[in-house]
């Protein structure tokens, strides 16, 4: 029998004319539309099915079929079950009523739910003379995989389902949030990964904020599956630009930003190909400038690599000819903090799942900054479980950084601990000294002070909960007697894979303080600074304070202290009086240290005033 794609046959006398018909399950489209078919009997020739006798029926993604009297009529009905439509796994078992009228005309089907059922079954069941039918569930809900992405909006009392805001995307797996445009809101950009559904990619979204909120209509990026996305000014222009990668993709898109922002037209496009290899599978991004030039950094983790990268930024952008290589295995997250405080950053890789059959082989990587850069002998490794996300913060308030690693999964169970690993004063991290925190297929995190009493709690994306994607994700909230699993809060997600993977505070030591240092300046002789004050917007939450230093000349500014009132410890605020004895150069230069609690807000400054008046009066 000439059919495409069988799945399934049954055989019996469907319309009592004493012979046997044939119905085969399957996924022919050899007449342009998609059909199983009905191959009658014939009396005249025992056994005989001809082609041209055959009879469609209607089917999409047919897997099997069964004949029974499920009407109780004497004669056999046709079930043909089917495992997924076009845009999800809950389909439809199709029961056409054949036992009273046969097949010519074919009557129009009964249909029972089903949820990727591949097979089904008939049963007698105790007395019911009626046969039952069987159908084996095996997944359901959205086959495509674009639920909205989800904001839970922060409040007095926390966090609660009701308050929640929710934003098309198509299995995005990467955001940023930042004032993309400059108008004070902060906006959001998601990568969109498709990876349920490539053919439907619709790129990635941007949603610019206004007084009104978000529309649900976004402005759309060309990107092709996208799977991580960071944000930065690359080119020092004043504007923020996005870069992202994709996977099954070797080309890194930039999109530069601009006074109109964001066009498919003003991209740059890096291709990841050397000595005939592309390296396709790039997985999180990372921006710092690690080398100390000024110019962001951007970091390149590959999961099914042993290598990652770093390509080094510039006045003249980046190059796959301009990188470095670290020897880590299997890549999936990079994090960049300084660790041991001694002002070198040191950058994190985050290795994804073990081997099953070989000894233990996923771990943390720390390279450790110094002035010469990052080397191969100066990397600590710390065992994990598939790391997605990584987070930096002190969560014991002792002053040092530690480091949350998720647990996505071992190669056998995705329901496992996580780990914070304590950082210790003269000793760094070892790979024992670690607390573990039940998670499920973690796959994103945030780390920040949530209810405002000083101590950095834990927001993680639960991927999966026992082998369910519509679940939860966890806040876990610190005090002084550290993380306990009676201290959580369980918020419905489906299915999420990060929460963004830029931490809260400072990218250099978490602190709550960015700082801004101004050109040196001389001061006109026999004159001292005698006040200073700021003009711009500082919101709640936030605040502004600055400092002087002074030289003899503008050499000597890099190297002496930045003073306050009575020392180092301390600043100016807006309006204060500065001793213009002390403060008189000549050369000096401001750093202005610009606060926010959690990141959530910004200063906005637009004039710096700094007055002075002769030394004499």
């Amino acid at each position: 029998m000439d059919c495409e794609n069988p799945m399934g046959i049954a055989a019996g006398d469907i319309a009592r004319r004493g012979c046997i018909d044939l119905v085969v399950a399957c996924r022919d489209n050899t007449t342009g539309l998609e059909c199983s078919w009905i191959y009658p009997g014939h009396t005249e020739q025992k056994l005989q099915w001809r082609q041209k006798d055959r009879i469609p029926i209607k089917t999409m993604n047919a897997c099997d079929v069964v004949l029974a009297d499920f009407s109780d009529r004497g004669g056999l009905d046709i079930a043909i079950c089917q495992s997924h439509s076009y845009e999800s796994y809950t389909h439809e078992v199709l029961i056409y009523p054949t036992s009273a009228c046969g097949f010519k005309p074919l009557p129009k089907p009964l249909s029972i739910p089903a949820h990727n059922a591949y097979r089904i079954l008939v049963v007698k069941t105790g007395k019911n003379k009626r046969p039952a039918l069987v159908v084996g569930n095996r997944l359901s809900g959205s086959l495509i995989g674009n639920p909205d992405n989800c904001v839970y909006i922060g409040g007095p009392d926390g966090f609660h389902e009701p308050s929640k805001l929710e934003l098309p995307g198509w299995g995005s797996t990467d955001m940023v949030c930042c004032d993309f445009n400059d108008d004070g809101m902060p906006d959001l950009a998601f990568a969109n990964a498709a990876e349920l559904s490539p053919w439907l990619d619709p790129g990635s979204f941007v949603f610019l904020q206004t007084k009104q909120g978000f529309s649900r209509i976004p402005q759309t990026l060309a990107t092709t599956r996208a799977h991580g996305v960071v944000c930065g000014d690359l080119n020092h222009d004043g504007w923020l630009d996005l870069v992202f990668c994709g996977f099954d993709n070797s080309v890194i898109k930039i999109f530069f930003g601009s006074e109109k922002g964001y066009s498919n037209d003003h991209v740059q496009e890096i291709v990841m190909e050397e000595n005939g290899k592309a390296y396709s599978e790039p997985r999180f991004l990372a921006l710092a400038d690690l080398n100390g030039d000024g110019w962001l950094d951007l970091i390149i983790p590959l999961i099914n690599e042993d290598v990652s990268f770093v390509l080094w930024g510039g006045p003249n952008g980046f190059s796959f000819e301009n990188k470095q290589r670290f020897n880590v295995r299997h890549a999936c997250n990079a994090k960049v903090a300084d660790l041991n405080g001694d002002g070198y950053p040191e950058l994190l890789f985050g290795g994804h799942t073990q081997s099953v059959s070989e000894p233990h082989n996923a771990f943390l990587y720390i390279y450790w900054g110094g002035p010469d850069g990052f080397r191969e002998d100066r990397c600590t490794q710390l065992p994990s479980n598939a790391i997605n996300s990584i987070a930096v913060a002190d969560f014991n308030n002792d002053g040092l950084l530690d480091i949350f690693i998720a647990s996505y999964e071992n190669g056998r169970e995705r329901d496992l601990d996580s780990y914070i690993y304590w950082n210790r004063a003269g000793r760094g991290f070892l790979p024992w000294d670690r607390l573990p925190l039940r998670t499920h297929a973690v796959s994103g995190n945030m780390a920040a002070d949530f209810n405002a009493d000083g101590w950095i709690d834990l927001a993680v994306a639960n991927h999966k909960v026992q082998g369910e994607h519509m679940a939860y994700s966890t806040v876990w909230y610190n005090g002084p007697e550290g993380f306990n699993e009676k201290n959580t809060v369980n918020l419905p997600t489906a299915g999420p894979h990060s929460m963004g993977n830029v931490d809260v505070g400072n990218i250099l030591n978490r602190s709550p303080d960015e700082y801004y240092i101004s050109l040196p300046k001389m001061i006109p002789d026999g004159m001292g600074i005698s006040s200073v004050y700021w003009e711009g917007e500082v919101p709640e939450k936030t605040w502004v304070k600055i400092q002087f230093r002074m030289a003899e000349d503008e050499a000597g500014l890099c190297s002496a202290k930045w003073l306050g009132p009575t020392g180092t410890d301390t600043w100016f605020n807006s309006g204060q009086r500065v001793d213009k004895f002390f403060f008189s150069g000549p050369w000096i230069q401001y750093r202005l240290k610009l606060g926010a609690f959690n990141s959530i807000n910004t200063p906005r400054i637009s004039k710096i005033v700094v007055c002075f008046e002769k030394l004499g009066n």
